[in-house]
């Protein structure tokens, strides 16, 4: 059994905890059955793991955003880069996938293209189509997306994953290191209710209509493998 910790980067909201429950129970469910205990541990409260805890580490979405550099997220990037340096297998998810992005010397901004809220397609690049965390996928996958804040450059030695019209999508860094920015966690429903509560929050959505046809939900279980 692998020690997986969780590295909650804020809270659910609560109308999508109400109705689907927690974060937790989401990424529980994503790695039912894979061999591994999952520990969560709220960083955004000041909950950091030591470097050397867990086998590997998921960081998860957030409602703050990483370029207002929080004490929190100062003490988390630290963290990344021990674990980094270390060989930890990270995944990154949305504000993880940022945070690692800075924490490693890239740089993350408002979009200026605005929102990304819904279904959406992206394109894995040649080296996304060979990586291991999109093992078993479509070139041109639909993912789940919520977010404003998008990588605008690359760590250096990053290799680019996945992309669309928005901006990256996913990258990879060294051995261990991976991030993307949708949410393989979500289900339909969930992503379904986001969109509802970003449209009751004045947010476009530029997706249509949601597709029931989330690719990504595999990205969570290809991490997990990469560990054993």
């Amino acid at each position: 059994m692998k020690h997986v910790i969780l590295i909650c980067a804020g809270q659910t909201p609560r109308p999508i905890a109400e109705k689907f429950g927690e974060k937790l129970e989401w990424y529980r469910s994503r790695t039912a059955g894979l061999g591994v205990e999952l520990e969560p541990r709220l960083v955004y409260q000041g909950d950091c793991p030591d470097c050397s805890e867990g086998d590997a580490w998921i960081i998860t979405g957030s409602g703050e955003s990483v370029p207002d550099h929080s004490e929190w997220m100062l003490q988390l990037e630290e963290l990344i880069r021990c674990g980094t340096s270390e060989g930890k297998p990270i995944l990154g998810i949305c504000f993880g996938h940022q945070i690692i992005a800075q924490a490693l010397g890239g740089k993350v901004i408002r979009n200026p293209k605005g929102w990304e809220v819904g279904s959406h397609t992206i394109h894995l690049t040649a080296a996304g189509t060979t990586s291991a965390i999109f093992k078993g996928f479509p070139p041109d996958p639909t993912v789940y997306e919520t977010h404003e804040d998008i990588v605008e450059r690359l760590p250096e030695n990053a290799e680019l994953l996945a992309k669309n019209q928005m901006g990256i999508q996913a990258f990879s860094y060294a051995d261990n290191v991976y991030a993307v920015q949708f949410h393989p966690e979500f289900t339909y429903e969930i992503i379904c209710e986001y969109t509802k509560m970003r449209e009751l929050q004045g947010i476009p959505v530029n997706c249509g209509r949601v597709a029931r046809a989330n690719a990504a939900s595999n990205v969570i279980a290809n991490f997990i493998k990469t560990i054993f």
